[in-house]
This record gives C-alpha cells, structure tokens and sequence, in this order.
C-alpha cells in the first residue's frame, strides 16, 4: 500500500473498517474436547463446588459456636457473681454472733455438754466449758 493510502486510511478513524476480516493473523485451529475431556472438567467443577459448600458450612458452624461460646462466657460470669453473693450469705449467716444474738432472742439455753463430731468414732464428748468428758 503506497504511504499516501495508508495515510487516507488512518484518517478515516475506525469508520468502515472489517474487523472480521484478519489477513495477517493465523486462524488458530478448533479445540475440540473429548468426551472423556468434558467429564473431566464437570467432575472438577462439582468437586469445586461441594468444596466450596463444604467451607461456608464450616464457617457458619465455626460463627455458631463462637456466639454459644460468648454466650457460656456470659453465664460464666453471671454465675460466679452469684456465687461469690451466696458465699457472702453463708459467711453472714454462719457469723458466730449473729447466731449467738437469734440464740438469746429466741430464748436457747447455752449447751452443757458438745459433743465432737470428728472424735465421734472413739466416743469423746466436751463439755461447754472445753474439758473432756466422758459419756
């Protein structure tokens, strides 16, 4: 082509233009896939997506655990505040002159003999006053 025309040509834009049409490439040739080719490529795209399935099920089970993990961290806690309210109560409730104070007000007599539970098994008994007597 003479410079003039390839001049011409260049100013005239994309107008008119085959694009279709490809005189210096080569056509490449036409794959053609296999039966066995195409199974192939089907079994792995199942294969992607079952594993792909599999992983946002993970997933989901891992965010389901993290909120009943919260959850039994919330209880934890809740929970061990209240146990520390009841020891409080226990502590109160077991405060030697508190019980000596229900004692008088309901008329209770002091003891006259206490008998020792961890020396049960030979027989000891005390009296109110701490000397050992026996039964």
């Amino acid at each position: 082509m003479s410079p003039a025309a390839r001049r011409r040509r260049r100013g005239r834009g994309l107008v008119g233009r085959d694009f279709n049409h490809h005189h210096h490439r080569r056509r490449r040739p036409r794959v053609v896939l296999t039966r066995e080719q195409i199974s192939i490529g089907v079994a792995l795209l199942l294969g992607l997506l079952f594993a792909s399935l599999l992983l946002a099920a993970l997933r989901m089970a891992i965010v389901r655990t993290r909120y009943a993990l919260a959850g039994a961290a919330e209880t934890e806690i809740q929970l061990l505040e209240r146990e520390r309210q009841l020891a409080v109560t226990v502590r109160r409730l077991r405060d030697p002159r508190r019980l000596q104070a229900l004692a008088d007000e309901w008329g209770f007599a002091r003891p006259e003999r206490v008998v020792i539970l961890g020396g049960v098994a030979d027989g000891r008994i005390a009296s109110a006053t701490g000397k050992q007597a026996q039964p």
